[in-house]
Formats: structure tokens, C-alpha cells, sequence
């Protein structure tokens, strides 16, 4: 079939793989042209990140808000989400424990019934830590989800706090992967 070009602007007749390599760059895509399929496993498809500042404590041996949370809509039911959190951390009292978790709207995601175990602290009044999370959830959903970073002291109790300076600033972030 011959190459034709039509009235009204539309060109007819090539083949797929028909044009020369660099005919074709990003600059010529429309925008939002390459779909999530196209872009192929790995890809990330979106990222929504939550940034905040203030001291929040907790004295809770139950599961307490952190306040920090960041919500994302899947593009696709296979799509892996990536939850990246870092942030100081101030254990207020000696010897005891503090839990963080990672939380699908009330789904706790932590691996066992304490979450994740990442701090200790240490004889002394008090320990500074850093507090550094990632975890890749398969939310199977193209409705909206809302992830939040929960936490808790051991049966010590205690107080705990984030951002415990006026200066620090918390990052959460959520990552759409393509499967």
C-alpha cells in the first residue's frame, strides 16, 4: 500500500516499524500518550508525597496516628504501591520500645502483630534514632487508599515523639509501580 496523506492531515499506509528511527521523539507524543501497559513492567506511574513539619508525640501502647498520611489511586488492580518514610525520632524515656507500622486505610501491613520493631532505646535519658521505612504493598485495587504510618510504645511505656525539633521536616511518599 502506498504512503498517502490525506485532506485532512492524516497520513495512511505505513506499517507498523514503516518510519526511520528518530522520526518520531518525545517532543511529537501528545501528552499522557504512553499508557501504564506501554510503559512496561517497573515503570513507576505516579508518585503523591505528603511533606509536614510539628512535634507529634504519643504515649499509647495501642496503635496511635502519627497524623502522617498520603493517599494514591491505582491505575491498575496489578500495580505495586512503594511506601518510603525517613524521619528523627526521639525515645523521651530510657529503655523501652517504640513500633512503627505502615497502614492501608485499617490494615496494619507490619509483617507480625507489633509492626515493625526499629527503635530501642538505650540507658541514658533518652535516645535519638532515625526512623527509615519502605515497603512494596499490592493494594489489588483501582479505587483510592489512604496510607498512614502508625506507631506505638512497648508495654514500658513511655513517650516518644517525631519531628521532635521545631526544624524537622517528615517526607512520606507512595509509588505507583507498574507490575
Amino acid at each position: 500500500m502506498a504512503i498517502q496523506i490525506n485532506g485532512n492531515g492524516t497520513i495512511t499506509g505505513v506499517s507498523v516499524g514503516g518510519l526511520p528511527d528518530g522520526i518520531v521523539d518525545t517532543d511529537m507524543l501528545a501528552a499522557n500518550a504512553v499508557t501504564a501497559a506501554k510503559k512496561g513492567s517497573g515503570s513507576i506511574l505516579q508518585v503523591q508525597n505528603t511533606y509536614t513539619n510539628g512535634q507529634v508525640s504519643t504515649t499509647s501502647t495501642d496503635w496511635a496516628t502519627t497524623g502522617v498520611t498520603v493517599s494514591i489511586t491505582p491505575s491498575a488492580t496489578t500495580s505495586k504501591i512503594l511506601l518510603n518514610f525517613s524521619n528523627s525520632h526521639y525515645n523521651g524515656t530510657t529503655n523501652h520500645h517504640c513500633y512503627f507500622a505502615y497502614f492501608r486505610d485499617s490494615t496494619n501491613l507490619g509483617s507480625d502483630s507489633n509492626g515493625q520493631q526499629l527503635l530501642t532505646g538505650a540507658s541514658g535519658n533518652g535516645l535519638w534514632n532515625t526512623v527509615s521505612m519502605a515497603y512494596l504493598d499490592s493494594p489489588n485495587t483501582t479505587s483510592s487508599v489512604t496510607y498512614s504510618i502508625r506507631w506505638k510504645l512497648g508495654s514500658q511505656g513511655g513517650t516518644s515523639y517525631l519531628m521532635y525539633a521545631s526544624s524537622m521536616n517528615l517526607s512520606f511518599t507512595a509509588m505507583e509501580i507498574a507490575a
